[in-house]
């Protein structure tokens, strides 16, 4: 089955944007998705992109990149677009999407 999930790691629930397809048109909403649930993934196309493209962007803080290290979740640190880029991000992805192997 496939299915969907929150990274391992990430211990509280989730709102997600998400834009599914319904009759020929874009619907744009949110969903909530629970630590330790797994979630059916569909063929919409559209929702498949909007969770492989969830992510959080968070201000670099020491303490928040060791936590991601020790729960082996994988993130970029980069330098935000305002404050002439002074200002240290940190960006993960929050979705874990499985497929069966055929």
């Amino acid at each position: 089955m496939n299915y969907f999930k929150l990274v391992d790691g990430i211990r509280s629930p989730q709102s997600i944007d998400v834009v599914r397809s319904e009759n020929g048109y874009k619907k744009f909403g949110w969903i909530r998705v629970l630590p330790d649930e797994r979630y059916p993934l569909g063929d919409d196309e559209a929702f498949i992109q909007s969770l492989e493209n969830a992510s959080v962007e968070k201000l670099y803080s020491d303490k928040l990149v060791t936590e991601l290290e020790n729960n082996g979740i994988q993130f970029e640190v980069f330098n935000g677009g305002c404050c002439g880029g002074k200002i240290k991000k940190v960006s993960y992805k929050i979705i874990d999407i499985v497929r069966d192997e055929v």
